[in-house]
């Protein structure tokens, strides 16, 4: 009876196999990750595989640490909502692979190795996608205006800890119903006008770039947080805060410190805050007199330069880094 039983576990086993192997990469990374449950949350609470059947009703795919280096078509899984392959080395992820699953919600591609983001829009097969994660590669700049083009239901965005360094400004307009997006940890010089006029739009998550610029239409209505700490801001366009906190706009957090301030400009940036009540708590830990908040300037008033110098300071750079080769990123 127990040879049976042991038959039978083998016999399952390999229909298992059969149906997941075209999803991955190759005969070696199936054989480190065949031992890991990689199908819905019950295949994974059984702990055993039974039928056949189980595979055709998975909602979730969960291919992490398994040293993925390439995709080919994730073909069995019909059911399949949830796709995570995170912690594998992808240089390279062509979004035809997807197309058997095309009803997915969810896609991690965090902890891999890409150096630019997949053109998702091309095939018009992520209509259901709701969060997408790229944290954690090695990309560089967001350009094709296709990339996001077929996500109109996508809510939560993460691109961070890249090194992205440029973003077309229009790249992320056909996301209508984004809620978050994290672009922290990134290489990010300047925010040009319009990149966030999404009237969804809740949360932004600029922390650790190097922004020393911000345009005053960069944003839209809806924002409650917005963190544009540790950059190199010296000042912000004339009335920010007001403007994300009057009328339908509804700004509630809002993170500053660890920029080089003008000091003028952070007066006058702190005389705002107060005033609207934006990020109460916020003085309790940051301006404790500890750290440094500013740079002194000869002006008393905060010092910005014209319209017309920021417009070709933003194109000088726009034209340098669209022109030349990514950073090194060290294998």
């Amino acid at each position: 009876m127990g040879f049976i039983k042991s038959a039978g576990f083998a016999f399952a086993t390999l229909l298992l196999a059969a149906v997941l192997l075209p999803a991955l990469a190759d005969e070696v990374t199936w054989k480190k990750c065949k031992s890991t449950d990689v199908l819905s949350s019950r295949a994974r609470q059984a702990r055993s595989i039974k039928t056949h059947s189980w595979d055709l009703k998975a909602t979730s795919l969960y291919l992490t640490h398994c040293n993925i280096l390439h995709l080919h078509n994730f073909s069995g899984l019909p059911k399949v909502k949830t796709i995570v392959l995170a912690n594998n080395n992808l240089q390279f992820v062509n979004p035809e692979v997807f197309k058997k699953v095309s009803g997915i919600t969810e896609l991690d591609l965090s902890f891999n190795r890409l150096s630019t983001v997949p053109v998702f829009g091309q095939h018009g097969i992520f209509e259901s996608m709701t969060k997408l994660s790229l944290s954690n590669n090695r990309i560089t700049l967001v350009l094709n205006l296709e990339t996001f083009s077929s996500m109109k239901v996508l809510q939560e965005l993460n691109l961070d800890n890249n090194v992205i360094r440029h973003i077309d400004g229009e790249v992320f307009k056909p996301l209508v119903n984004l809620k978050t997006i994290n672009l922290a940890s990134n290489k990010l010089s300047y925010i040009p006008e319009g990149m966030f006029q999404i009237q969804t739009l809740e949360t932004i998550y600029l922390n650790d770039n190097a922004i020393g610029y911000v345009s005053p239409t960069a944003f839209g209505s809806s924002i409650k947080t917005l963190d544009l700490s540790a950059n190199r801001l010296a000042y912000l366009p004339k009335d920010f805060v007001s403007k994300l906190t009057t009328g339908e706009s509804k700004l509630i957090n809002f993170e500053l410190a660890s920029n080089p301030w003008q000091c003028a400009c952070l007066l006058e940036l702190l005389h705002d805050v107060k005033k609207l009540g934006v990020c109460d708590e916020y003085y309790k830990y940051v301006f404790d007199g500890e750290k440094p908040l500013c740079v002194a300037h000869e002006q008393t008033e905060c010092s910005r330069p014209s319209d017309d110098e920021v417009l070709l300071s933003v194109e000088l750079a726009n034209d340098y880094i669209t022109r030349t080769k990514p950073y090194p990123v060290c294998a």
